[in-house]
């Protein structure tokens, strides 16, 4: 538990740092990156698992009808609440997996690279940890 966009660990901690289907809930999506880059050692990888755009049209409207339709209405019996009715809104304005990478690229992280799951529905983007400035190696 803690707040993603500070967390409590050094500088230079960890060979790996993963996040599933939380980046696109962080208040500031750069700021974010930036603290995991922060904690990870140079070479070290940050994993994101999220939700991404289809990119054909079958598949878009097959997604639209299970994010609009179907994944409310199980939300609403699980929870007993409309807690998932925010989901269709954050993820309709959530970027792309190429924009995503764009922007992990612009926050430091290297060799950025996704692979789409789930019917093209989600997708884990790995970013590298570059060199530290200043010799700094961790």
């Amino acid at each position: 538990r803690g707040d993603a966009l500070s967390l409590p660990f050094p500088d230079d901690t960890f060979d790996v740092t993963t996040i599933a289907f939380g980046l696109r809930n962080l208040e500031n999506l750069d700021a974010g990156l930036q603290e995991f880059l922060r904690i990870l050692k140079p070479g070290g990888r940050l994993g994101v698992l999220e939700f991404t755009h289809a990119d054909s049209a079958v598949l878009q409207k097959m997604h639209y009808l299970y994010q609009n339709i179907l994944l409310p209405k199980i939300g609403d019996l699980v929870s007993g609440t409309k807690a998932y009715s925010y989901l269709n809104d954050s993820i309709a304005e959530w970027p792309d997996s190429p924009e995503l990478a764009r922007i992990m690229k612009k926050n430091g992280f290297q060799q950025v690279r996704y692979s789409l799951l789930h019917m093209r529905n989600a997708a884990l983007h790995i970013g590298e940890c570059p060199a530290k400035p200043n010799g700094a190696n961790g």
